[in-house]
């Protein structure tokens, strides 16, 4: 890219987890030119994900569409883009309508990975190497600034941030302060997996994680999930006891930014490999991740103060949204290797408030 890139635009991938892996890119960006003009486009339901962070001028947002309105939502997305007079863009998705809208729209200069045979539409297409199926994905988006930049970036994989608004997190304070009337803990549990049935352990032993959390830490529950999983969380919910804590089902009730606050409330956050688990530890609350069907090499929580449970399986990681056999790999874990996995992280539990964190004697 052009050293005198002076308005570039960054087309954002369509994934609450791949956004979340993409901030520290946008924040390398940032500082390789601190004086340019840097816009986000990306869909509306994911820009709390972005809003309010200091290395972005702008965020630009679109409603998904689909079939024959499609259409009309390009056309809407490149007269947008003709607006911001943007000489520069990058591509973290490797579709190949993203590439195609940024051409229709006359960017001089076009950067993103050479996938999808759209590297006709690209004026830096970036070879995909075979070590970008093995790397973690905030370090994929990372190189595509290294190799664009021809500069040095940071070897080490940064923690992603987001800036929760006050709004949200006043409304996430007063809902626990309102909610919340038991338990010397709050733990936050994610039972299920957008993406598809084999990223979900086995709900049945969310009910019994449930269960011996509310007893051995004195904690009460905060369960999370989108609106489609609604019914499968109450499911968990209902066969949670309260006798120790209290259960509160947030599944479907909270926006992206939202959510953010609440889970920075929790002590520790509990949760298969999805969307939230990414919120989690990119506001600094420790995570325990439970891995199937996927590889914590590539999408995992990075630092020391968050858990992996995941056991070696002959089909694992295969990456499919339904398991075709018999879910060996989420069956493998069993509930004690999660409740291990909490007592691990106990040194870096939060106080309630947040504010503070404090150890839990077992």
């Amino acid at each position: 890219m052009e050293d005198t890139a002076r308005r570039i635009l960054i087309k954002s991938p369509n994934w609450v987890g791949d956004v979340v892996l993409s901030i520290p890119a946008i924040n390398a960006l940032r500082g390789l030119y601190p004086d340019s003009y840097i816009a986000v486009l990306i869909k509306q339901e994911l820009v709390d994900l972005l809003a309010n962070n200091p290395a972005i001028n702008e965020v630009l947002t679109y409603k998904e569409e689909k079939g024959l309105k499609k259409l009309s939502m390009l056309g809407r997305i490149r007269r947008t883009i003709r607006a911001g007079d943007f000489d520069t863009a990058i591509l973290f998705p490797n579709s190949f309508s993203s590439a195609l809208i940024v051409f229709l729209a006359g960017i001089p200069c076009r950067v993103g990975y050479g996938s999808d045979g759209r590297s006709p539409l690209l004026t830096n297409p970036i070879k995909v190497k075979d070590e970008n199926k093995s790397i973690h994905q905030t370090c994929i988006y990372l190189n595509l600034i290294r190799s664009l930049a021809d500069v040095a970036v940071s070897e080490e994989m940064p923690r992603p941030e987001i800036y929760i608004n006050e709004v949200d997190r006043e409304w996430a304070v007063n809902l626990v302060k309102e909610k919340i009337k038991k338990g010397k803990y709050l733990i936050g549990i994610n039972p299920g997996a957008r993406y598809g049935a084999a990223k979900r352990w086995l709900a049945e032993r969310f009910v019994e994680l449930g269960n011996r959390l509310t007893l051995e830490f004195n904690a009460s529950i905060i369960l999370f999930g989108g609106p489609e999983e609604k019914e499968f969380v109450s499911g968990i919910a209902a066969g949670i006891k309260t006798q120790q804590g209290d259960v509160l089902n947030m599944a479907g009730s909270t926006s992206l930014g939202q959510l953010a606050g609440l889970i920075e409330r929790c002590n520790v956050f509990i949760t298969n490999d999805t969307g939230p688990m990414h919120i989690a530890y990119s506001v600094g609350t420790p995570v325990v991740a439970i891995f199937g069907s996927t590889d914590p090499n590539r999408t995992g929580p990075p630092g020391d103060s968050h858990k992996i449970v995941k056991k070696d399986v002959p089909c694992s990681p295969c990456f499919k949204r339904v398991c075709p056999f018999d879910m060996e790999c989420m069956k493998a874990i069993t509930v004690d290797d999660v409740m291990n996995a909490v007592r691990s992280v106990t040194e870096t539990f939060r106080s309630p408030d947040g504010s503070l964190k404090t150890s839990v004697t077992l």
